[in-house]
């Protein structure tokens, strides 16, 4: 009777592969889950371990694999779970992995995965790495990497095209996430050879029996199909100089059309760029050793979480953070917030949101990037607007105010147009109290048009309209004077008495003009800097 392996998992099941009764040690142990192996023992490891495979026997636990150098184009075609299995370094280049891969709770020091495809998820969870080199890997289902310590350097690219899941992870050194970019070549050529030459069609001689009539039309047909074959054979010469020449000439168009079309945008074929994350990622409550050896280069973070994440300090190159539903470039987290309903809850997350737009605005801002910086810090005056009163949210604060007549100074044309609307109000307060309390805009120009002169209809029409004309033009250049505080005004009011409305008009408007003047320049400034 076979004697089973005594090894127990963790759930109390036992080993279910036969013990290895001939070893030197460890008779109790099945072979994969021996600690001491002699060479010949190593290449049968190997050898079963392929075979449980392709029996679609996936339950490696407590496996202890030998330790290996490089492992090259290993296709899996079943699910792995690998607890509490041993692996030391691993370095695998162009696997294929067509099952679920579950390395959570086993003990690895290193991982290097390149050109790997995992058609299932790839679970990495609670492990610790001293390096982890993930190179243009395709992770078709979930990528789960909760809770990870990555003590030495960190690196990933390619594609994980669902949720991918780094929550709790703590960077002891450099780590980058980064954008990939495969290039596939097609090269498909066809050589064609031919040789074409004189070709004659000789037909039989006669012989010295026939007489001459015969000898004179054996003569006279080899001549002419001779001569056939030499016109058929310089007219094909010819067509292959001129197909010849056509094909270089085309070549040559054909190349310079490509060296100027690559200057300008243009689809770039057997180009495939992988912007990492897919689809959602959750970045939140890491941790970063040194922020400052951190990159986030080219992946799309338009929908990656990073809730309680301190990303000061981190390197942010290229990236996608646009949102569609705010028309700007912002955190998920916002639109997290916008489909939240709950009122408690939505308080709760706008420190959160506040402070990682934050955090992520200081480094734009170290890394030179204005431009994006700008939507950063108009989604932290949104979060810090939206955690006061509604009253104060939408009218009576700073804040409000702010967003209302300049969008937190990013919009130098929301600017003009307030300063054009109340430039406008102005002059049309001043020219009603011009006409129906003192009447001076249209006297000072009677002195110059006699309307009560007999002048016909059409003349009187023209000079009310000149009139009214000139009284308009007054008062917006009062009111322009006014709302930039100068000193020489127009001579319109000056017979108005001291408690004329006019003068608490002009007050106010004085205190408003250059303070949105004021945020017109800081927009203006704001808009070049970024730019």
């Amino acid at each position: 009777m076979t004697k089973k392996c005594s090894y127990n998992h963790a759930n109390g099941e036992t080993c279910k592969h036969p013990a290895e009764e001939n070893a030197l040690n460890e008779r109790d142990l099945c072979l994969f889950h021996q600690t001491v192996r002699q060479a010949d023992a190593q290449k049968r490891f190997w050898w079963r371990l392929k075979r449980l495979d392709l029996k679609g026997d996936g339950d490696w636990r407590g496996f202890n694999f030998p330790i290996t150098k490089e492992l090259e184009n290993v296709v899996c075609k079943t699910s792995l779970r690998l607890q509490n299995a041993r692996l030391y370094g691993v370095k695998i280049k162009q696997g294929v992995f067509e099952g679920n891969v579950d390395m959570a709770g086993c003990e690895i020091s290193s991982l290097e995965l390149q050109s790997c495809k995992f058609k299932g998820s790839f679970d990495i969870s609670g492990l610790e790495f001293s390096f982890f080199k993930a190179a243009s890997i395709e992770v078709e289902k979930k990528f789960i990497a909760k809770e990870v310590k990555f003590d030495g350097e960190f690196f990933i690219s390619g594609a994980l095209k669902q949720l991918a899941n780094f929550n709790r992870c703590h960077f002891s050194s450099k780590a980058t996430f980064i954008q990939t970019k495969t290039v596939s070549l097609s090269v498909s050529s066809a050589f064609s050879y031919s040789v074409s030459g004189p070709s004659l069609v000789i037909t039989q001689k006669p012989g010295p029996e026939a007489d001459t009539w015969t000898k004179i039309k054996y003569q006279y047909k080899n001549y002419k199909s001779f001569l056939k074959s030499r016109i058929r054979h310089y007219f094909r010469s010819f067509v292959g100089f001129v197909k010849k020449h056509l094909r270089k000439i085309r070549a040559i168009i054909l190349r310079a059309f490509n060296r100027y079309r690559v200057r300008f945008p243009h689809r770039r074929e057997h180009v495939v760029l992988y912007v990492l994350f897919n689809s959602r990622a959750m970045l939140e409550e890491i941790s970063f050793a040194d922020p400052k050896r951190v990159t986030f280069n080219g992946v799309r973070l338009s929908e990656a979480s990073f809730r309680n994440t301190d990303l000061r300090g981190v390197n942010f190159i290229g990236n996608d953070w646009r949102q569609k539903k705010i028309r700007r470039n912002g955190l998920f987290d916002e639109l997290s917030f916008h489909q939240q309903n709950d009122y408690y809850s939505r308080r709760e997350m706008l420190p959160g949101i506040e402070n990682t737009y934050r955090n992520i605005r200081y480094s734009l801002e170290e890394n030179k990037d204005f431009g994006l910086a700008n939507d950063f810090f108009v989604g932290e005056m949104e979060a810090k607007r939206r955690q006061l009163k509604w009253w104060r949210r939408w009218l009576l604060s700073v804040p409000a105010a702010y967003k209302i007549f300049s969008n937190y100074g990013t919009s130098p044309l929301r600017v003009f147009l307030w300063l054009s609307l109340l430039t406008f109000l102005n002059a049309y307060h001043l020219w009603d109290y011009s006409i129906y309390a003192n009447e001076s805009l249209i006297e000072m120009n009677t002195s110059e048009v006699d309307i009560s002169s007999s002048l016909n209809g059409f003349e009187t029409l023209m000079n009310s309209i000149k009139i009214n004309v000139e009284g308009i033009r007054g008062v917006l250049t009062y009111s322009i004077q006014t709302l930039t505080l100068q000193k020489d005004k127009l001579e319109i009011f000056d017979n108005l008495p001291k408690n004329s409305p006019v003068y608490l008009i002009n007050t106010l408007y004085a205190v408003i003009g250059p303070v949105i003047i004021a945020l017109f320049a800081v927009s203006i400034r704001t808009r070049i800097k970024r730019n």
